[in-house]
């Protein structure tokens, strides 16, 4: 108890001091002969980071002894732990190499000095300029985010009230979008939040009995530092919503399942419009649109309520589509014109046999390999831990019942998003896309982890917690240390 408030207060003083640094830019005193000086934060904000996750693996590792003594003012304040540590991450981020010169990243580099760097994706000046002024889009001009709408509105409605602080664009990283620039990274923030708070539930829907443990903390660490966060919660952008869609996803099979029975028509178009202003957000909602009516087909035999949910969402963006035609004379897809994204099966089809065949190979081949690098780690992780709770439970510890709906979730969002992502076609064959497939596959070994410290000893139960803690600490110096992935 007392080292973990010691490391508690180191992790509030080294926060404390890599914040002045970051505002000061450094300092430099000189006390006679005597120099001290401090520019760069990675010490501290390591310092900080290390501490605190340290302090935090302490407190769920003591709370698997009284899992019922939190109070909910307890709870309260480890929710309120969320943003801190996707703040944390993100700072951490800016702190990564430079990219290589000699290729084409998609990547503008701001060197913010103190050994800090700035990468923005090359997308986000547009979206920037477009969270400035949306008409834009519907200029012949810069129609390229047509399809996305609210990726940019949701930024502009935020970024209105930022205006009234003028040093956002005097100071700003990028000026004249500070306010901007600024709403995007609170999008993010909140997104992340809700993700990671959807994941908790989602461990609690298992329903194993088994209170949250060090394990949570890794998941947590893994969802605020990977691919998709390292570039994309700095850069105005919504691949942030790969992260966020399989979560959702996955609660709502699970809610649909456990209702026991199909939702109602009011419910069905609800769930659709729902469904279809996200598509208005980012096109990967579409994973969710076809599981929530997979789920009402499947497992409820009914037609009409699918056909509710899929109507409603189209009818939302339609509502966008004939808007836009209206208004500009025009719709443009970037992601249909440009890359051809699913019509280039059309387009295969009408070359012929001969030449749509090995095309149709070709584009499997990739997506295959990028499936399976992506993939391989989590998957071997489940492997482990699964062959070490056969060792600890051949001794008569049964394992804890799983809700069977998680098991249905979690293959249903990955077949979708893995068919999608299939589907999309080469030129789509990115790391950050396939992020898609990891909340589920770490909700998996979540649970197996769950299943093996339920197995263990009290000893055997720190050990683990040792491993999974230095677990999250290679991930976040690999994290760290590793160049892109940029594109």
């Amino acid at each position: 108890m007392i080292t973990r408030r010691i490391l508690v207060v180191v992790c509030g003083l080294a926060s404390f001091w890599t914040a002045l640094l970051l505002v000061s830019g450094g300092f430099l005193v000189h006390l006679g002969a005597l120099t001290i000086s401090s520019k760069r934060p990675l010490a501290s904000l390591a310092i900080a980071l290390v501490t605190g996750l340290a302090a935090w693996a302490m407190s769920l590792t003591r709370g698997d002894a009284e899992p019922e003594a939190s109070t909910p003012r307890e709870r309260v304040r480890r929710m309120a732990l969320l943003p801190l540590l996707i703040l944390g991450l993100s700072v951490l981020c800016l702190t990564q190499p430079a990219p290589p010169t000699n290729v084409n990243n998609c990547a503008f580099v701001n060197e913010m000095g103190q050994g800090m760097r700035h990468i923005l994706n090359c997308d986000a000046v547009e979206y920037l300029a477009l969270a400035h002024t949306p008409s834009m889009v519907l200029t012949p001009e810069h129609p390229y985010r047509q399809s996305r709408p609210l990726s940019f509105m949701v930024p502009y409605l935020v970024a209105r009230p930022l205006q009234v602080f003028s040093w956002l664009n005097d100071h700003g990283i990028y000026p004249p979008y500070g306010p901007e620039f600024a709403a995007f990274a609170l999008i993010n923030l909140v997104v992340l939040v809700v993700t990671m708070l959807c994941f908790i539930t989602l461990m609690r829907m298992a329903r194993t009995g088994i209170p949250p443990g060090i394990e949570l903390l890794f998941a947590l660490i893994v969802l605020g530092a990977n691919d998709v966060t390292k570039i994309f919660f700095w850069s105005p952008h919504s691949q942030i919503y790969n992260l966020f869609v399989p979560c959702v996803t996955m609660y709502v099979i699970i809610r649909m399942l456990g209702a026991g029975r199909a939702l109602s028509l009011r419910n069905a178009v609800l769930l659709g419009a729902a469904i279809g202003t996200g598509l208005l957000m980012y096109g990967s909602f579409s994973v969710l649109l076809i599981c929530a009516c997979a789920t009402q087909l499947l497992a409820y035999r009914k037609v009409v309520v699918p056909f509710l949910i899929g109507a409603a969402a189209v009818a939302i963006y339609a509502v966008w589509v004939v808007y836009v035609r209206l208004t500009a004379g025009f719709f443009y897809s970037y992601e249909t014109e440009m890359f051809r994204q699913f019509i280039w099966l059309i387009d295969c089809y009408k070359t012929g046999a001969d030449a749509c065949v090995p095309l149709l190979q070709q584009n499997a081949w990739l997506t295959l390999d990028m499936l399976a690098k992506m993939t391989m780690v989590p998957l071997a992780l489940i492997v482990a831990v699964r062959v070490a709770r056969w060792v600890w439970t051949r001794d008569g510890n049964a394992a804890a019942p799983v809700n069977r709906h998680v098991a249905a979730a979690v293959a249903g969002s990955v077949v979708v998003a893995a068919t999608l992502l299939l589907l999309m076609g080469r030129s789509y064959n990115m790391p950050r896309l396939f992020w898609v497939l990891i909340p589920p596959l770490l909700l998996v070994l979540v649970i197996e982890l769950q299943q093996l410290r339920a197995a263990l000893t009290v000893r055997g139960q720190r050990a683990l917690a040792g491993i999974v803690f230095s677990a999250a600490l290679v991930h976040l110096l690999i994290f760290a240390l590793r160049q892109g992935p940029y594109q």
